[in-house]
């Protein structure tokens, strides 16, 4: 941050500014900002001219330094916390439903209110911040955990409905199985009846049951 002292009104032939030697600029011991440390200052001339004549100008820089605590305790503490909450359905049953997905959309709508919240205690610049990476990357977590869910009940639909499936196949296999040995015995019990009437005409002396009893065979 730099802050510059000029008067536009006075060229240098009226007026010229002079950093003080030892100690030009004075700042208060018990200074305390809630978000910054001020760690060092730069002086520096800053003239310049025009077709009006020359200004005299005086520059200082001052260097700041974020207050790591205050930005751990309101901002990568919560992320951190919903993260870890949208684990939590991990070790949650599959088939509690409602519980899962409560749990997910809950934990993504406030992590993308924290976002928010963040983004707009922040001034606003065209480029990416660390923060903003930061919170993207908590929020791709949070997503993905609730989309873990959809696929894993998905997968575990798909296998009951596959199960079932060769249920009733096997099921099927088996009634078809019963019905063709059903047939099959039927058959050996006409044939083996036939086989013996056939056997005690054969002992009969009557020429007329023998013929009876060739026709009905055929």
């Amino acid at each position: 941050m730099d802050l510059k002292n000029t008067f536009d009104g006075w060229t240098t032939d009226d007026l010229i500014f002079l950093w003080r030697k030892g100690d030009p600029v004075q700042v208060t011991q018990n200074l305390h900002l809630p978000r910054f440390t001020l760690e060092k200052f730069f002086t520096d001339y800053c003239n310049s001219k025009t077709n009006t004549g020359a200004y005299s100008c005086l520059k200082v820089d001052l260097l700041f330094k974020r207050e790591f605590s205050y930005y751990l305790l309101t901002i990568y503490i919560p992320c951190c916390m919903l993260v870890i909450v949208s684990w939590v359905s991990f070790w949650l049953d599959q088939n509690a439903v409602p519980a899962r997905v409560s749990l997910g959309v809950t934990t993504l709508l406030t992590m993308a209110t924290q976002t928010s919240g963040i983004n707009q205690s922040l001034p606003p610049v065209s480029y990416t911040k660390a923060i903003d990476v930061w919170t993207g990357v908590c929020l791709t977590f949070v997503f993905g955990a609730l989309l873990e869910f959809a696929l894993v009940n998905y997968a575990s639909r798909s296998d009951i409905h596959r199960e079932q499936l060769k249920k009733q196949r096997r099921q099927w296999e088996f009634e078809h199985q019963a019905a063709l040995e059903a047939d099959h015995l039927e058959a050996d019990g006409a044939a083996t009846f036939a086989m013996s009437g056939l056997q005690k005409v054969l002992h009969c002396d009557c020429p007329s049951l023998i013929a009876a009893a060739v026709i009905f065979i055929a």
